[in-house]
């Protein structure tokens, strides 16, 4: 049951990471550089591993991956957040005509 348990919390992250990316919690950088600290202690959280090596490996693998797939979701969050808001920008420094009715 614990390992069906982090399982389940384990490909949650990259949901949860996007989210809060999108929030402006975290940033991709905030999660690259902090990455190697996570990567050698992602097996390492008792509550959720099982006991074998096999079970832990089986764990620790996909969560590594799904990690890193975090890292490039926030990038592209992130960068979907310039190009709006750069976008904005423009049309105020453009004078923000408004558009005529009917269109």
């Amino acid at each position: 049951m614990t390992l069906l348990f982090a399982f389940g919390v384990a490909f949650q992250l990259p949901v949860l990471l996007t989210l809060m990316a999108r929030v402006g919690l975290v940033t991709a950088a905030g999660l690259a550089s902090s990455a190697l600290r996570d990567r050698r202690h992602v097996c390492r959280r008792r509550r959720l591993d099982p006991a074998d090596i096999i079970s832990q490996t089986c764990l620790a693998v996909p969560l590594v991956i799904l990690y890193e797939v975090s890292i490039v979701a926030c990038r592209m969050v992130e960068k979907a957040r310039a190009k709006r808001e750069a976008e904005e920008e423009a049309e105020l420094a453009g004078g923000g005509n408004p558009a005529a009715p009917g269109e």
